[in-house]
């Protein structure tokens, strides 16, 4: 119940994209995609870091019956150098992930991880550029997030746009801003209804984890 008023109360995104998900079905798409996923052999490293997360997701969501494990398969997280962080602080310092219309690929993840740092300066960088994608989003619906500022294959610009909504909804835990959260739904929403088919176990698998942290920021936020 919450969760549709908080999406017919924002008039920014209503009607961002069409038609509409019931949580139910939300569910019983992620506890499928999970199984199957899951059961896969040789999985590539990020799709194993994803099922770990979506796992914990998962459990905290109350969704398994049984206690279940992703499949680590000796997997190591895959955390990024101290160079490459300091290359992008230093670039956002005076530049926007999205400029233009584009966006910078790898932007989202970058800001995730910086906005879990403890600092005021980043925090207020990461900040600007959430609230610069939020309103590219409202502005361009369903064509937003299409536009890189390099040249991306067909699944790495699926990957890209889940990862936003990953963020978006990770953002909106972690400051209580339900704008956010009001914006992952949609994005999700879209992300699921407009699936193309064939899709690879990496983008599968970043699709299940943006819709697991869209869950666990709704049960969080709305109760």
């Amino acid at each position: 119940m919450k969760r549709n008023l908080l999406l017919q109360i924002s008039d920014g995104l209503a009607g961002l994209f069409e038609g509409g998900i019931r949580e139910q079905e939300i569910q019983n798409y992620c506890l499928k995609e999970f199984d199957q996923i899951n059961a896969a052999h040789d999985k590539p490293q990020s799709v194993i870091r994803d099922m770990e997360l979506a796992v914990t997701l998962l459990h905290n969501l109350e969704w398994f019956e049984v206690e279940k494990k992703g499949d680590t398969g000796g997997f190591s997280k895959d955390n990024p150098s101290a160079a490459e962080i300091r290359e992008w602080k230093e670039f956002l310092k005076t530049r926007h992930v999205l400029q233009k219309g584009m966006m910078m690929p790898g932007g989202s993840y970058y800001l995730d991880l910086l906005d879990g740092e403890n600092d005021k300066e980043i925090k207020l960088i990461v900040r600007s550029n959430l609230e610069r994608i939020l309103k590219h989003v409202e502005v361009m619906r369903r064509k937003s997030l299409s536009s890189y500022s390099t040249g991306l294959s067909h699944n790495q610009l699926w990957l890209e746009r889940y990862d936003t909504g990953i963020l978006f909804s990770r953002y909106a835990r972690r400051h209580n801003d339900l704008r956010f959260l009001n914006t992952a739904l949609k994005l999700n929403d879209w992300f699921l209804t407009k699936k193309p088919g064939g899709l690879p176990l990496e983008c599968r698998s970043r699709l299940l984890l943006s819709l697991c942290e869209q869950e666990f920021s709704a049960k969080e936020m709305l109760g």
